[in-house]
């Protein structure tokens, strides 16, 4: 019944900022992993746990460079430099 909560719960979700992304994935991986884990579903259990570890090891890097102040050099962020005007 949880799985299915979660899924009425999501269906409607936009995409937030990289690290809500990652940290629903993290939980859902987990849960499925847990699950898989459960019914002796060895290699599903392996894949779902690198999957996991994954994200995680993401989301590290994310903190990691928030706290250094380096995500606003991601190529994404940065803005235009400014235009001159035709002066020389």
């Amino acid at each position: 019944m949880r799985s299915q909560e979660r899924v009425q719960q999501t269906a409607g979700w936009r995409l937030g900022s990289q690290v809500e992304q990652l940290e629903y994935i993290r939980a859902i991986v987990r849960e499925l992993r847990d699950m898989t884990a459960a019914e002796r579903f060895e290699m599903l259990t392996f894949q779902l746990e690198m999957a996991y570890l994954e994200a995680s090891d993401q989301l590290r890097e994310l903190h990691a460079q928030s706290a250094s102040g380096s995500l606003a050099e991601d190529p994404d962020t940065k803005k235009a430099p400014p235009r001159h005007g035709g002066k020389s």
